[in-house]
């Protein structure tokens, strides 16, 4: 059994721009990569969630009791189907949007980890909430409006091409005779 992140009697808690990541079959549904129990008014928005074992009965979220909010997250479940638990209810990619109440904005896409042991993003994942006043990612770099989700904000690669050649202004060549 694993949990990577457990809450347990630890009530008003703000859960923002995590990226977390279970990768061990599990052979419970409360042993997610985000696991809650006996707590309440949290917010969680803004993270990664993710249950990448490919067999197993493990869940990206797992919340026994009502919370504040939660939204603005990724759900990837790569054993099932099931993408969290809330209040005594499963939800699926099929019923989790406004599932329990909550869910908005939240979506089901793949991680963009780069690797199982490696968070850093790969590709962005801009679908966060700009109003949390978190503006800076876990290296320090500043976050983009709206921001990636999870704890690393995604730039890619910086394309730098030619636009005009000021100099000089006359035909040189060189070379030759």
């Amino acid at each position: 059994s694993a949990r990577p992140v457990y809450f347990q009697y630890s009530n008003y808690w703000n859960i923002y721009h995590n990226s977390i990541n279970l990768n061990l079959a599990t052979s419970n549904a409360q042993y997610a990569a985000l696991s809650i129990t006996n707590t309440s008014n949290l917010r969680i928005v803004n993270n990664i969630l993710a249950y990448t074992a490919t067999t197993g009965t493990g869940l990206p979220l797992y919340t026994s009791t009502a919370q504040t909010a939660i939204n603005y997250n990724n759900y990837v479940n790569n054993a099932t189907s099931d993408l969290l638990y809330a209040n005594g209810a499963t939800y699926t990619a099929t019923n989790y949007i406004n599932g329990g109440g909550y869910n908005a904005n939240g979506f089901n896409a793949a991680s963009g980890f780069a690797s199982t042991r490696n968070l850093f993003l790969t590709a962005a994942n801009v679908k966060g909430d700009a109003t949390l006043g978190i503006t800076t990612d876990i290296e320090g770099q500043l976050r983009q409006s709206p921001p990636d989700v999870g704890a690393d904000e995604y730039f890619g690669l910086m394309d730098i091409g030619v636009i005009a050649i000021d100099s000089p202004t006359t035909n040189t060549f060189c070379g030759g005779n």
